[in-house]
């Protein structure tokens, strides 16, 4: 059997979990892990995880610009934000929310 895990966080659980799944023979286990969270624990790794790191991509915070449009690429999905002209209302938790008075 082949196993392919792929991860962006929580680098020593996923190569303990790797290496615990490779002790079986039978199986090929191939490990996607985000090269930060890689580094302080490859010598958990059992030589017989297959390993490839890649850069883990930069999130962005979208932000809100006084006119009440958003800025970057989710504006123009038109999912990012509620506005009217009174108050600027990103989307957020049920029951959290915060309003930019004009």
């Amino acid at each position: 059997m082949k196993v392919a895990l792929v991860a962006f966080d929580f680098g020593e659980y996923c190569v303990r979990l790797a290496s615990g799944i490779a002790q079986d023979h039978d199986i090929n286990v191939l490990l996607f892990l985000a090269n930060d969270e890689a580094k302080p624990y490859l010598h958990l790794l059992s030589n017989s995880v297959e390993l490839q790191v890649f850069d883990k991509p930069r999130m962005r915070q979208l932000f809100l610009g006084q006119t009440g449009h958003a800025s970057g690429p989710a504006s123009s999905r038109g999912t990012a934000v509620r506005s009217n002209t009174s108050t600027v209302r990103p989307t957020t938790w049920p029951g959290v929310g915060y309003t930019n008075a004009a």
